[in-house]
């Protein structure tokens, strides 16, 4: 009669089994990592986040215009960015801060139809002016043609605010 093999030993040996195969396909190795990591209610979350909201523009309409606000009286730094329908080819950046003269509005130079796919960026820091406690801020990114706010143009971020806030959004551009 064989002996039984302890728990330490099944695993030393399914180690040593696995460290002698060659090479892993891609398929394996994706195995390997959905075993490693069991989903989770937050991985789950992560998932979802990592699709891009859209906005519904209209191709035959008026031009595309994007613009930030910040409330609680509170300084923000910013960059809009828009690129390309992969998101690796920045095509248009502009910066600024909320407290200057310089209106916080753009207009899209592309015309809507050649904009479609395209992915709009957000991106910054907001800071309180005094140190007080208690404080909040808010980001309000919005997206809009004619003077109208596009299906799925606003977006809202805001919060406690405990010094400085950095902040990030995107949003893809699509067809109504």
């Amino acid at each position: 009669m064989p002996k039984k093999q302890t728990a330490r030993k099944r695993r030393l040996t399914k180690t040593r089994r696995t460290k002698t195969r060659k090479t892993k396909t891609p398929r394996t190795k994706a195995r390997a990592a959905a075993r490693a990591l069991p989903e989770t209610p937050v991985m789950r979350a992560a998932a979802e986040e990592l699709q891009l909201p859209e906005a519904e523009i209209r191709p035959a309409d008026g031009p595309v215009t994007v613009e930030i606000m910040f409330g609680h009286a509170q300084h923000g730094k910013y960059t809009l960015e828009l690129f390309d329908p992969t998101g690796r080819t920045s095509l248009w950046s502009e910066g600024g801060v909320n407290t200057d003269s310089t209106p916080d509005r753009y207009t899209l130079d592309p015309t809507p139809a050649a904009l479609l796919q395209h992915i709009v960026v957000w991106l910054g820091v907001v800071n309180a002016f005094t140190a007080a406690p208690g404080q909040q801020y808010s980001i309000v990114f919005e997206i809009s043609q004619n003077g109208v706010i596009v299906p799925g143009g606003r977006t809202v971020k805001k919060g406690a605010l405990n010094g400085t806030q950095a902040f990030y959004g995107a949003v893809r551009l699509v067809t109504s």
